[in-house]
């Protein structure tokens, strides 16, 4: 899977620092204003595509079953201090 989207041109699982290349690609990292250089449209399909590729897709996650039972609790944990005492 990552050889096939490091091969890509917009390469999606760089995330954010994907569109920091894309701007230097572009414009040598100057610019007035970033939408001339990547439109808004194509920021959200880049970061859309990297959430994805990431296992971000928050519809899926959604829909997935919960990772944790309902009503769970996590146990007291002894500190440094309460393990020296004893």
């Amino acid at each position: 899977m990552w050889a096939d989207l490091a091969s890509g041109p917009a390469q999606p699982w760089a995330g954010p620092f994907g569109l920091l290349n894309l701007v230097d690609e572009r414009c040598g990292g100057r610019f007035d204003n970033v939408d001339d250089v990547i439109p808004p449209d194509e920021r959200s399909a880049f970061m859309a595509d990297y959430k994805a590729a990431a296992g971000f897709a928050m519809e899926t996650l959604n829909r997935a079953p919960a990772t944790i039972a309902p009503g769970a609790r996590v146990a007291a944990v002894a500190t440094s201090q309460q393990v020296e005492a004893v």
